[in-house]
């Protein structure tokens, strides 16, 4: 009875892919993925970056109109703008970090009709669309997705093990939608319209934990 009890609460706590999904982890040490928001203001156009966010993407790479599914979870304290004044206001002004550090994204399904296989090397456009978690809500949204399968070879050896695939999206947003709004006194110089652009590689190998370099020149043999 015990060993039954086990067993159920640790398939409740184990995720399941479905099946003939290929599971692309995003998760890079050396912040190489980026994600940008764009933030255009009257007085001031801020660039802002987050490089500090993992999660996955899952497809059939034979059949594309089979699904898609992901998550990705992103750590807004690691948010900058190049100038630490405008850090702290953002953080605390707006986002407030210390009681809402993170946001989360859910890739569910594709929005719109897109099948075949994916090859080597060859962009595809499509669109998904998921649940956008932060603070306490969580919205719907659509999100464009340009995608690249690299198989692992020579080339992608340099950026990590295993066969590859680059995820790409560029979008407009509102931070209103989640309920985040810039004080009247900041209105002049932080907007709330943000243009947002995401690139990220993921791999089909389970990353470790440490940081992987390409090889630098090895020394001269001695004679």
């Amino acid at each position: 009875m015990l060993r039954n009890i086990v067993w159920s609460v640790l398939l409740l706590a184990t995720p399941v892919l479905s099946e003939g999904l290929t599971r692309f982890e995003i998760k890079d040490l050396t912040q190489r993925n980026i994600l940008t928001l764009h933030l255009e203001a009257p007085l001031e156009k801020v660039v802002a970056q987050c490089p500090m966010f993992r999660g996955y993407l899952s497809l059939h790479l034979d059949a594309l109109e089979k699904g898609i599914e992901g998550e990705l979870e992103f750590d807004l304290r690691s948010l900058n703008t190049g100038s630490g004044l405008r850090d702290i206001l953002i953080s605390e002004k707006i986002f407030d970090h210390k009681q809402f550090p993170l946001a989360k994204l859910k890739i569910n399904r594709w929005s719109q009709a897109i099948q075949g296989p994916i090859k080597n090397e060859t962009p595809v456009n499509g669109q998904a669309e998921g649940m956008l978690s932060y603070r306490d809500k969580t919205v719907p949204v659509k999100v464009p997705l340009q995608l690249v399968y690299f198989p692992a070879g020579e080339k992608t050896k340099a950026r990590l093990p295993g066969n590859l695939l680059r995820m790409s999206s560029r979008g407009q947003w509102d931070f209103k939608n989640l309920g985040i709004s810039v004080p009247q006194e900041l209105s002049s110089v932080l907007g709330t319209q943000a243009e947002i652009v995401f690139d990220a590689v993921g791999s089909d190998q389970t990353p470790n934990d440490k940081i992987l370099l390409p090889e630098g020149p090895k020394p001269k043999e001695r004679s």
